[in-house]
């Protein structure tokens, strides 16, 4: 009797895993769930730590971390020369390595190959392989010559491509001109929201991310000046040093607001359970940010809150179709509308953006008719 053949998928990441990566590590989940053997080859960064995660029973390479995470790769990251010039590019060659590896395996059996960006050694694949792009990133084309040639290669082999909004396929379709493509949202699995009965009888708001130049610092400021003293806002993040210092004293004069600092995973998720609004200032310049909306739009809609967001095209696009929350332009207009929000009309748009969370916008829905048409791939 013939063993069942045990499908291998190997996942080349440009990040570590487990720091602002979550749908990488749902996928590798989904594919694990319908019996894949999965691999992930992924580059050391002494900022991005590579914990254990939870569920996960990836074989996980980290490349480099040996030679890296030593008191010559910490020095070498100090020095803005030494770590451009030296630790990057090495840390470059120690992926590509890797990836040869994994190429080597693609001429011995048949894989499935899910890449996270564009690398000329991509095209070196066998043809048995199935390649899975995630185009996360809209990386810059080489205008000519070899690197682009092989790239072109690369890009005529991906037979599956996922895109986080509907533009961007568009972008993805000049590029993966063979691959089926596929819409996929920043999803997290199904969850459920606070129990709390009271969650909803006083207003609690979360901005989660980064605050400084590029995210409306000015308009957080005017938030919180303007801000009724019975709602309370929770800024969850790094703050760039020229904003500290006037946020700090906003905070001691205001008593509604908390500045929290970076905070871990598991801790912004206690956090972001207590509140019921969700702020986004989601940069609108950027191909990669105007043409998809954060994972932490999401996660508020799990957690059944209100969004409120500053203007961005991906953000606002959605909004016309699913109707989760409010566009304002300006912190002062954000405080006003936040001032006149009732707990009865908090709790039934938390509620209607938990049911979004519920029958459409989960990682599950999202990547069924991924994982059901790599599987055809994969019997032809």
């Amino acid at each position: 009797m013939t063993a069942k053949r045990v499908p291998h998928a190997y996942l080349i990441s440009n990040v570590t895993l487990g720091y602002g990566s979550p749908k990488y590590v749902y996928f590798l989940k989904a594919l694990e769930s319908r019996g894949y053997r999965t691999h992930t080859i992924e580059p050391f960064e002494s900022i991005r730590p590579s914990y254990p995660i939870d569920g996960l029973k990836s074989e996980r390479r980290i490349v480099g971390r040996s030679i890296l995470d030593s008191w010559l790769g910490r020095k070498l990251q100090k020095s803005f020369k030494l770590n451009k010039y030296i630790f990057l590019p090495l840390r470059k060659l120690l992926l590509d390595v890797a990836t040869l590896h994994a190429v080597c395996v693609s001429y011995r059996k048949q894989i499935v190959v899910v890449t996270t960006y564009d690398n000329p050694l991509f095209a070196l694949f066998s043809r048995q392989t199935v390649i899975v792009q995630n185009f996360s990133e809209i990386w810059p084309k080489p205008v000519k010559g070899l690197a682009r040639r092989r790239l072109q290669s690369y890009w005529d082999n991906v037979e599956i491509c996922i895109s986080p909004q509907v533009d961007r396929i568009a972008i993805a379709k000049s590029r993966y001109r063979n691959a089926e493509h596929f819409l996929v949202h920043n999803t997290p699995p199904l969850g459920k929201p606070s129990s709390q009965p009271s969650k909803y009888e006083r207003i609690e708001v979360l901005y989660q991310g980064r605050l400084g130049r590029e995210n409306y610092p000015l308009e957080f400021i005017a938030l919180i000046e303007n801000l009724a003293p019975h709602i309370h806002l929770h800024i969850a993040g790094i703050i760039e040093e020229q904003w500290i210092e006037q946020l700090k004293a906003l905070e001691e004069k205001s008593h509604n607001v908390t500045l929290h600092g970076y905070l871990s995973a598991p801790a912004l998720a206690t956090l972001r359970h207590r509140c019921n609004v969700g702020i986004i200032a989601w940069d609108n310049n950027s191909d990669n940010t105007k043409y998809a909306a954060p994972n932490k739009l999401y996660e508020h809609l799990q957690n059944g809150d209100l969004i409120v967001m500053f203007p961005n095209h991906a953000l606002r696009q959605l909004n016309e179709e699913f109707a989760f929350g409010k566009e304002v332009s300006t912190g002062l207009d954000m405080a006003a509308y936040l001032n006149q929000v009732t707990p009865e009309k908090l709790k039934a748009q938390g509620e209607h953006n938990y049911a979004l969370h519920q029958s459409t916008l989960n990682f599950e829905h999202q990547i069924a008719p991924v994982i059901s048409y790599l599987a055809e791939k994969l019997t032809d």
